[in-house]
C-alpha cells in the first residue's frame, strides 16, 4: 500500500508540474503579446501617425491662414 501511494503521488506531482509548465509558457506568451500591443498603441498614438491617417483616410488638411477664424471671448 505504501509503495502504491508513493507511485500515485509521484504521478500526481508530475502531472501538476506539467500543468504548471504549460501555464507558465502561456503566461509568457501573453506577456509578449501585451508588450507588442503596448508598442502598437504607442505608435498609433503618435502625432505623425494620426496626422497621416487624417490626411489619407479622411482627406483632411491643415487650414491656411486665410481660412482661419479666431474667436475672442
Amino acid at each position: 500500500m505504501s509503495a502504491f501511494s508513493v507511485i500515485y503521488f509521484t504521478h500526481l506531482n508530475r502531472q501538476t508540474t506539467s500543468g504548471l509548465e504549460i501555464l507558465l509558457t502561456e503566461r509568457d506568451e501573453l506577456d509578449i503579446e501585451w508588450r507588442n500591443l503596448l508598442l502598437e498603441q504607442n505608435s498609433l498614438a503618435e502625432h505623425s501617425t494620426i496626422e497621416s491617417k487624417a490626411s489619407k483616410l479622411l482627406q483632411m488638411k491643415r487650414p491656411n491662414i486665410n481660412s482661419e477664424v479666431i474667436i475672442q471671448l
